[in-house]
């Protein structure tokens, strides 16, 4: 989702679902509704199979500008997500399975943490390419972003510690 729609519901910016279907109106070009499944909608039902009871109809949404807005745009606020950066799986909860390729090294500092703890169980965890032991201690403690963090803090704890 790449708006918040509802956010007591949990239909926020970044929530994930599951295309399930389409509802068109009168025409055929764009549909009225895309039917999501959201896991973690908690909101009352728009269906009453108890298995539809996370379902949510988004609908579509006119962006108009100009002078007069004469110009406008029709779209949903959707994107699909194959795929995610480390980056943008930030302060994410995924539910569904969740394969990881972490690399040989560590791109910044606290990506392998980030990458391996958005999953809510460890079976839904898969680690791409095998990963070695090396990679996932000594690496991470050797990596040059680990030792100007820890400069930082260092610094940081200096600062605090000084008398004005």
């Amino acid at each position: 989702m790449l708006r918040n729609l509802c956010t007591r519901y949990g239909l926020v910016n970044g929530a994930c679902g599951y295309l399930k279907d389409f509802l068109y109106g009168d025409s055929r070009s764009l549909p009225e509704y895309i039917i999501i499944d959201f896991p973690n909608y908690r909101g009352p039902p728009f269906y009453t199979e108890p298995d539809r009871r996370t379902w949510v109809p988004i609908p579509k949404c006119v962006c108009k500008w100009g002078d007069r807005q004469q110009h406008f745009r029709e779209s949903f606020p959707l994107t699909l997500a194959y795929a995610l950066t480390v980056w943008k799986s930030q302060g994410m909860t995924i539910t569904g399975p969740v394969l990881v390729n972490l690399g040989n090294i560590e791109r910044d500092h606290g990506c392998s943490y980030v990458a391996l703890s958005r999953v809510t169980s460890i079976s839904n965890l898969c680690i791409g390419a095998g990963i070695s032991l090396h990679r996932l201690t000594t690496a991470i403690s050797e990596g040059k972003k680990l030792k100007e963090r820890l400069k930082e803090d260092e610094r940081l704890d200096l600062m605090c510690n000084q008398r004005f």
